[in-house]
């Protein structure tokens, strides 16, 4: 689908090139390049891995080369089922999952104009909800998987979007930032994305601000906010998942 999405953009006689480990699927990639494509061939094979080359012959049908994957799905946070854009491979594809539930469940509330920021926005559904409660909010879907970007431009009316993986993407300050982070680099857990989060989240809060994430309770999210935050503290728990809320300030 990337592959389709990529090839949309690139002018007659253009390259196209994919990176890819042979673990994740990069032999077989060559059996999905999209129509109008040459047959792509290797320019580099080292350590496992393998680089792809390809040439567009025809100009592509669709301006965003995804129309033919869009799945739309009704979804619901408390306040009414709403038809949700996913593209197959996003998170939760074609549902809510229970912790970005949770975490929705227990938004706090804001003042009139202040900045909010969803980090890993994904299709945008936590950063949507916190809209509809706090219309007169500014909202920024930080993203860093295009694809679910495309999806959460679909999906979210009056947010901006910025494609990007750190908080050094973002133009603070923010009043709050909300997060379901991810938890996994391809296959493998990995705690750096949200130690990296929780580790930049005050040179991008406002004083006051506060910082929300929810995650697997197994996980040592209190111990990593307690090393950037004076505030630490749980406000919901249920079932294996926790939503903990930091503050710069004291209690």
């Amino acid at each position: 689908m990337l592959l389709h999405a990529g090839a949309a953009r690139v002018p007659d006689g253009g390259c196209l090139f994919i990176y890819g480990a042979n673990g994740e699927g990069i032999r077989s990639a060559p059996r999905h390049f999209p129509a109008g494509t040459e047959t792509p061939h290797p320019t580099l094979i080292k350590r496992r891995c393998r680089v792809l080359a390809s040439t567009r012959a025809h100009a592509p049908p669709h301006p965003d080369g995804l129309d033919t994957w869009e799945i739309r799905a009704p979804i619901d946070w408390g306040t009414g089922e709403r038809d949700w854009t996913f593209y197959p491979g996003v998170f939760a594809c074609g549902r809510l999952d229970p912790a970005t539930s949770l975490l929705i469940d227990h938004l706090p509330r804001i003042r009139p104009g202040a900045r909010v920021l969803d980090f890993g926005a994904g299709t945008g559904v936590i950063g949507a909800a916190s809209l509809e409660r706090h219309p007169d909010t500014e909202t920024v879907l930080l993203e860093r998987d295009a694809i679910a970007l495309v999806a959460a431009a679909r999906n979210v009316n009056g947010a901006t979007r910025v494609l990007g993986r750190t908080l050094a993407h973002a133009q603070g300050p923010f009043d709050m930032i909300v997060s379901n982070p991810p938890i996994h680099i391809g296959k493998s857990q990995s705690l750096e994305t949200v130690s990296a989060l929780i580790r930049d989240a005050p040179e991008v809060l406002s004083p006051r601000g506060i910082i929300m994430l929810v995650a697997q309770r197994r996980l040592p999210i209190p111990a990593l906010l307690k090393r950037s935050f004076r505030s630490v503290r749980t406000v919901a728990d249920r079932g294996p998942f926790r939503v903990w809320q930091a503050t710069r300030a004291g209690r």
